[in-house]
């Protein structure tokens, strides 16, 4: 249970970060 929540955790932190990441790039880019 807990190492299932931690997954799901640090797959939510990963995709929101790789979102910011790209977000970031393409305010870079304009």
């Amino acid at each position: 249970m807990v190492g299932t929540v931690l997954f799901l955790t640090s797959a939510e932190s990963y995709f929101v970060t790789g979102q910011t990441i790209m977000s970031d790039g393409g305010l870079v880019r304009l």
